[in-house]
Parts: C-alpha cells; sequence; structure tokens
C-alpha cells in the first residue's frame, strides 16, 4: 500500500495518494506529487499536451489561444500552437506565424487571423510569390494584371501600388476615410 499509512487519499484526485495532501494546487511545483493520477501536482507542474509530443507546459489551454506566449514558444510546443512568429528558412530578417505560406505559389496579405509580413522584402516577396508591378517599384501582389483593370481590389489598394493603379478612390487629405 500507502507507504505504512503515511500516503493520505486526495480528495478530487483519484489515485493519488500523498503524504501532504494540502501541498496539491499550492502554486508550487512538487516533484513528488508530479505524476498523472495527482494532476501533475494540481497542475502545478508542467504537463504533457496529447497534441504536441514533448511539449510540457503548466497551462495548455494557452497553446493555440491566438496569442504568443514566450515560454510555449518552443519547436517542441510547435510555437505555441503557431500562435508565436517563427523565422522562416532563407529569410533571417522574415518571422511569421505559418512559414509554410512563404514561396507556396500564392501571395499572401496580411488578415485578421495572422500578422506575418509576407509580403514585406524581409520575407523576399513571400518568396518569390508576389510579384512587382511594373510603374510601381514598391508594390508587390499576387496577380499584377489585376492593377488598373477598372476595378478595385482591396489587396492593391495601398499608396505603393497607387491605390490599384487608381481603380481605389484615394484618401482625400484632411477627412477620414
Amino acid at each position: 500500500g500507502f507507504d505504512g499509512g503515511d500516503c493520505k487519499p486526495v480528495e478530487g484526485y483519484p489515485g493519488c495518494f500523498v503524504r501532504f495532501p494540502g501541498r496539491i494546487g499550492d502554486n508550487i511545483c512538487h516533484e513528488a506529487y508530479n505524476t498523472p493520477d495527482c494532476d501533475y501536482d494540481g497542475k502545478d507542474c508542467p504537463r504533457p499536451v496529447d497534441e504536441y509530443p514533448g511539449c510540457f507546459v503548466r497551462f495548455p489551454e494557452r497553446i493555440g489561444d491566438n496569442m504568443c506566449h514566450d515560454a510555449y514558444n518552443t519547436p517542441e510546443c510547435e510555437y505555441d500552437g503557431n500562435d508565436c512568429p517563427q523565422v522562416v528558412d532563407g529569410y533571417p530578417d522574415c518571422k511569421v506565424r505559418f512559414p509554410e505560406k512563404i514561396g507556396n505559389g500564392i501571395c499572401h496579405y496580411f488578415d485578421e487571423n495572422d500578422d506575418g509580413p509576407y509580403k514585406a522584402p524581409e520575407c523576399g516577396y513571400d518568396g518569390g510569390d508576389c510579384k512587382p508591378v511594373d510603374g510601381y517599384p514598391d508594390c508587390f501582389v499576387g496577380l499584377p494584371q489585376t492593377l488598373a483593370d477598372g476595378t478595385c481590389h482591396d489587396s492593391n489598394n495601398t499608396p505603393e501600388c497607387g491605390y490599384d493603379g487608381y481603380d481605389c478612390p484615394r484618401p482625400v487629405e484632411g477627412y477620414p476615410g
């Protein structure tokens, strides 16, 4: 058994028997209680994350919550469940959440789910997926032929692209957009 009666069952943790039950869940990681039966010392100790073998963290629910937690920004934890920007191979100054998007044949733009500067110079204009536009030296888009085609495209509606080659209304200085 229970070590000659020294160990006591811990309420709420079936199968967890320890000498000092009050230490479970006291915000201090006690290695002796860091077991699955004791729920990793009442969640006081890092525990494995099912989706990421080799990743042990104190709060697994924080992985993949759309916030970058530096403590979980490791390869084992898949860079906090892809919440943290990663350096892209071949582009040492390019940090994006989804490096696999770089050079995949699609020119990526910013969106609400991602903060990566894919089409920025430091990312090689999305690994070459975003093409330069003649007459606009700082304009890189996925489909250059859509610039100045008579339709306003949000992805081209930037000062660098001449507000989609003047297909989109330009903001008037001093007036809200």
